[in-house]
Order: C-alpha cells, then structure tokens, then sequence
C-alpha cells in the first residue's frame, strides 16, 4: 500500500554507518529500513528494530576494515541474507536501495556480493555510497575507492548516490561530533523522500510525476542530489543565477560534471505568493538556463505550492547519468597513493629487521598483516586502477 509516495523503496544497510543511514528513512519517513552487520557491539546503538537486523556472523566481532572478511562474511551467510530478505522483499515493494559507508570491511566489502543476492528478487536495485573524511585513514580511503568503482561499472546499478563526508563537514562546521552523523543522515533521508513524495501528487501548476522521477532513477550511472533555499527573486536574471548557484551549492558531493547528465529533475516548491512573483518567462529562462548545464540532458521540472506565507522557495534537484565526481576521485587518489607508499615503507623496515634476526623470509612474510598484503596485491595490478 503506498503511503503519499510514488515508489515503495526497501532501504537496506549494510554495515555501522549503512545502517545508520537506512534507519533514517525508516524512523523519518516510515519506510521499511533493514539493517546487515558483522559487529553486535554496532548493533547495541542500532534505531532499526530487532526483527529487521541480521547479524553476519564471521567468528569475530567486525570485519575492522578488511574487504576480504566483508565480502566473505556475506558468502558464508547467504542463506541466511536470502531467508531475511524474503520477510521483506515483498510484491509490493518498487525498488531497493542499499546505504553503505564507503572503505569500511561490512559495508564495503560485503557490497558486491549482497548485490549479486538482491538481483535475484527481481527489483531495480540502487546505492547510497558515502565516501569518507579527508581525515579518515589510507586503508578507508583505498577500500572506498576500489569498491566505487566496482559498483559503477556494474550497469545493473541505478542509481548510485554518491555522498561526500568531506563536503558535508564543510557545509556544517559547527554541528558536534554526536550530532553529526544524524543530522546528515537526516538530510539525505529528506532530499530522497521529498522527490518520492512530491512526484505521487498532480501540481496544479506542473507536475514532474512518477514516470518521469523513475526515468531519473534508472539513467544509470551516478545521480546526484540537491536541495536549498532561494530567497526572494528581484529581478528577472536572479532565478536562474539562484538555481543554478543553489543546485551547485545544494549537492551532495562536489566534483561532478554535470554536463554529463542524461535525465535531471528540478522541483519548485514555495507559497502561493512566492510563485506567483515569478513571471513565467523568466520560468522558462531559469529552466533553459539548467537545460544548457546538462547539454541535451532531458531536464523534466516540477513545481508545487504550499500554504506556507513567506517568500522563500524550495529547489529539489535530482541529475541522473552521471559519471564519477572524478576531480574528488583524482584527491583520494593522490592521497590515498601517497599513504600506500608510507605503508609500504614501513612494511619494509619490518622486513629488514626480520632479516636482521636471520628470520627466514617466508615466514617473516606470513606475519605481514594480511590487509597489507591484499592492498599490496591489489595496486600492483593494472585493472583495477582507476
């Protein structure tokens, strides 16, 4: 039974910050959230109810950051996933979208088999993907960075919503360290529900309705979100010098071209008296104006009015198709490559140090630790570079 919403979407989270983040749409928005993770100590703080966690046993308590105990932690348990999942994956859900944490052992690593399993229930299946701090260390870094480019070469993948820790500490530098994280799971949840809510109505005015906001979902490729406020319009030009400021401003992650674009959706949503301050042909100038930053990108629009007195107005955008924010890309690169090589270095002091008490190399070999060595073999071949 649909709920104000043109889609029922499953949100699945995988991992501790996965989770935290399909909880939100459970908890804000009443959406069927389910939660999978290796570590119980995560679960005790979990908002997801008991009966929707799934505990991925592996023997030990988390897969701290091992690609390798993810991945194998979803394997060893698929069954178990695909027994949980029927509870849920029910006919009347639309479509399911999977939140992870990027770089951390669950999340990541477990990503690309979980979806292998979902593709057998038959629903187009979607990624919120959340790249991590500038602060956050090599191995999170490298481990975002090789499974991102897995999930975006898989073209069964769509959307993938890319949301970037780093321009979200930007854009809030005051919240604290407990409020963080919910409060930008929060504003996720919302840019998500608003698109889902509002294209289930008929606008009295226009409306970008349900078939158009599923075209935007499945362009394939990396969708971005956006949603901020434009202040009063004064002149004609400022509505397109807002939306188009406001859009930029507003997304999730910084690095996209968003000439790239396939299929966009821009929402209008403010008073009655707000809207009708606005001419139509300065209207049409605003959304020829977004027309020309995607570059033959079909640009379906939606505008909404609400009760509300004040003068402000709402955007919503939502840009499909994209390619990979690949200037944010190119920073975790050169950081990530710089912070491999430390590593390596300081495996090599081990090593001489081995050598230097005559340990045989073999075994001085074998107490490399096996993350290590899995990052190790994995730079130094050529396909899995970006």
């Amino acid at each position: 039974m649909r709920k104000n919403r043109s889609l029922n979407i499953l949100f699945v989270g995988a991992g501790q910050g996965g989770s935290r983040q399909a909880a939100e749409f459970g908890n804000l928005y009443d959406y069927v959230s389910l939660s999978m993770n290796t570590a119980e100590v995560d679960e005790l703080h979990s908002q997801i109810g008991l009966r929707r966690r799934l505990h991925l046993d592996t023997g030990i308590d988390g897969a701290g950051k091992n690609l390798q105990l993810g991945e194998s932690a979803v394997k060893k348990n698929r069954k178990k996933i695909i027994d949980f999942l029927k509870l849920y994956v029910t006919p009347e859900i639309d479509y399911i979208i999977v939140c992870v944490g990027g770089g951390g052992g669950t999340g990541s690593g477990g990503l690309i088999p979980l979806i292998e399993i979902l593709k057998d229930f038959g629903k187009p299946i979607g990624v919120i993907y959340t790249l991590p701090l500038k602060s956050e260390d090599t191995i999170t870094h490298r481990n975002c960075l090789f499974i991102l480019k897995k999930v975006f070469e898989d073209n069964e993948v769509s959307p993938l919503v890319i949301v970037d820790n780093a321009k979200i500490a930007l854009k809030y530098p005051n919240l604290s360290a407990m409020d963080r994280w919910s409060h930008v799971n929060q504003y996720i949840a919302r840019g998500f529900h608003i698109f889902n809510m509002l294209t289930s109505y008929a606008s009295e005015i226009h409306s970008l309705d349900m078939a158009d906001y599923e075209m935007i979902l499945r362009a394939g490729g990396c969708m971005a979100l956006g949603e901020a406020v434009v202040p009063r319009i004064t002149e004609p030009e400022i509505l397109a010098e807002k939306m188009r400021d406001s859009i930029s401003s507003g997304l999730l992650a910084d690095g996209f071209d968003l000439a790239t674009t396939k299929r966009a959706g821009i929402i209008l949503r403010g008073s009655t008296k707000a809207l009708r301050s606005i001419k139509a042909a300065d209207m049409d100038y605003a959304l020829d104006h977004i027309r020309e930053i995607v570059r033959g990108g079909t640009v379906y629009r939606g505008i909404y009015p609400t009760d509300s007195r004040d003068d402000e107005l709402f955007i919503y955008s939502m840009f499909g198709g994209l390619d990979l924010p690949m200037k944010r890309i190119q920073t975790m690169m050169e950081s990530t490559k710089e912070g491999l090589e430390s590593l390596q270095k300081k495996k090599s002091r081990d090593v001489v140090f081995d050598l230097e008490t005559n340990l045989d190399s073999s075994i001085a070999d074998e107490g490399i630790d096996p993350l290590l060595k899995f990052i190790r073999d994995k730079i130094s071949g050529e396909e899995d570079e970006f």
